[in-house]
């Protein structure tokens, strides 16, 4: 892929030999989540099936003319568009115009009603590019009403939860006496908080119980101190809000924060420990939750490109 100019979006452009898991890893449940791929099990029993399979394809069902009549079973989707004449060669990202359609195609079938589909069939290629979040996109009142109510759900974690962010490296800076990072994460802090208090509103009427039937619904895991270390978290922001306080110096909040890392990494939690402390290089996982939108985002334009492409 690099040799031949590609380099934004190829996986093990920097790990290149030391690359931990391949890119046929990493899509191989969207494969399966798409229909694409029709094998029911791992990617690691495909790949010991593979022989058996082949044998048994051999012995299709034949008409007198020894055209096939019936196959047993088949690992792809049937309208898997051929590869390119230049690939493997000359292999490239973007999508051609029939696969493009055929991604479209995959996705209106097998994941209706998302805001995947959304994206793909209601937009144009290059609309909301600029924005950091899928609740700002230009086209959100026109996403279905089950769409704009998880991701206000979606928007509510991502932007309460941010202050936690915030905070637990606030205090790292402090502990190592950082006083650069210091008045970076005061700053920020300062503005999540102006930005907590203009949606106020919201939070108050947040459904929290229809927000974790939610998170369960999808399938996601949630163990119970991790729950109760978000609603503890959510209570205390409002309440200190309430108030006309703020979260920053908040000993409460800073002990919650503590208290997490404690049960989250036992003795090599960097609260306590110096040598972690140590190796902690200024930021700890400092974004604030976009749930892969921009990955989203780019995989959309391409297959819209692409898309837009053939009906010229």
């Amino acid at each position: 892929m690099l040799a031949s100019g590609e380099s934004d979006g190829v996986i093990g452009r920097l790990a290149r030999a030391t690359l931990q898991r391949l890119p046929s890893n990493i899509y191989w449940s969207g494969l399966r989540r798409l229909g694409i791929c029709l094998f029911g099990g791992s990617q690691e029993t495909y790949h010991q099936s593979l022989d058996r399979f082949y044998r048994i394809s051999r012995n299709a069902v034949r008409d007198d003319d020894g055209e096939v009549v019936a196959r047993f079973g088949a690992n792809w989707h049937s309208s898997l568009p051929e590869p390119p004449e230049e690939f493997p060669q000359d292999p490239k990202l973007a999508p051609t115009k029939d696969e493009a359609l055929y991604l479209r195609e995959r996705i209106v079938h097998r994941a209706p009603g998302t805001l995947f589909e959304h994206l793909v069939t209601k937009t144009r290629a290059h609309e909301g590019e600029s924005v950091g979040f899928p609740w700002l996109h230009p086209r959100f009142a026109e996403f279905s009403e089950p769409v704009r109510d998880q991701l206000q759900h979606a928007r509510n974690f991502s932007e309460i939860m941010y202050g936690a962010i915030l905070l637990y490296n606030l205090c790292l800076a402090e502990l190592t006496r950082n006083s650069s990072r210091q008045e970076e994460y005061r700053t920020e802090l300062k503005r999540w908080s102006g930005e907590i208090d203009q949606r106020m509103s919201a939070y108050e009427a947040w459904n929290r119980t229809a927000f974790w039937k939610i998170v369960s619904a999808e399938g996601a895991r949630i163990s119970l101190p991790t729950r109760s270390f978000v609603e503890h978290w959510w209570n205390l922001v409002l309440l200190v809000k309430r108030g006309g306080g703020e979260i920053t110096d908040d000993r409460t909040a800073r002990n919650l924060i503590a208290v997490r890392e404690r049960q989250l990494k036992g003795p090599q939690a960097r609260v306590d420990n110096l040598r972690a402390r140590e190796l902690w290089g200024g930021a700890a996982g400092t974004d604030r939750l976009a749930y892969r939108w921009p990955n989203a985002q780019r995989i959309s334009r391409d297959i819209l490109v692409g898309a837009e492409m053939s009906n010229a």
